[in-house]
């Protein structure tokens, strides 16, 4: 894959700017941002922020690139959806609550409680506030996305700003379900393998039951006889940009 990513049907990849946020002295988050291709005035995009798996974990700010989010630089999602896309990559770190998007930033040092705060997620809001302030984008149509790890991530951002994201599409991930009621009025599509051996699909399962019992309303797709690499499928689905892009808030 990643020689598809560097070879001639990876051009798409050079449509996303390579950015760095920096959420403090040394704490760097390496980032691609794709715009939309068209615009006029007083025109306001939707924003979707795409979080990759536990494999694309590093500083090159390419990797995170390699699964799903090519959807979304295809030309005809970008003239049916233009919008603008956050892809960011976290950094691979070591310890307990490093390398992973519910972790700390390595270079961070603070502890992150168990609301995200002080932590990756924490910065990955902010990064999504910051674009939001200094270009047009429609603060109705923000959405989150993940696969695996990024799957996890998908479902805390919900938890931790459910007033942020107009809905969300977690892929091969998992949640609180005791959190449920706290993010029941957001549209979610879920999608997971039923024979994923690395994110057990009842991951899946027991929040698509939380969110039922809770009041929600969430589509949930499982793939037979798919393994953990759901994502392919997932972002596949000929409606899954029109059902996303179709969600507002209120």
């Amino acid at each position: 894959m990643i020689e598809t990513l560097m070879g001639p049907r990876g051009q798409w990849v050079n449509l996303f700017e390579e950015r760095v946020w920096r959420a403090g002295p040394g704490v760097d988050l390496p980032y691609r941002f794709l715009s939309p291709d068209q615009s006029a005035a007083g025109q306001r995009f939707p924003l979707v922020l795409f979080l990759h798996g536990a494999g694309e974990r590093g500083d090159n700010n390419r990797s995170q690139l390699r699964h799903g989010v090519r959807r979304f630089a295809l030309p005809e999602s970008r003239t049916a959806h233009p919008s603008f896309i956050l892809a960011p990559q976290c950094p691979a770190g070591e310890g307990r609550s490093a390398g992973s998007w519910l972790g700390r930033h390595p270079k961070a040092g603070n502890d992150v409680n168990e609301d995200g705060v002080g932590g990756l997620l924490a910065m990955l809001v902010e990064l999504v506030t910051a674009t939001m302030g200094q270009y047009p984008v429609d603060s109705r149509r923000v959405y989150v996305t993940g696969i695996s790890m990024g799957g996890f991530a998908t479902w805390a951002l919900m938890a931790l700003r459910p007033d942020l994201f107009a809905a969300s599409v977690p892929v091969c991930g998992g949640g609180d379900p005791g959190r449920a009621r706290r993010i029941k009025d957001i549209p979610v599509w879920a999608f997971h393998g039923s024979n994923d051996n690395v994110v057990p699909v009842d991951y899946t399962r027991r929040m698509i039951e939380g969110l039922r019992t809770a009041g929600g309303n969430p589509r949930y797709t499982e793939y037979p006889g798919v393994g953990h690499d759901s994502w392919t499928p997932a972002y596949q689905e000929p409606d899954l940009l029109d059902w996303m892009f179709a969600q507002e808030k209120g």
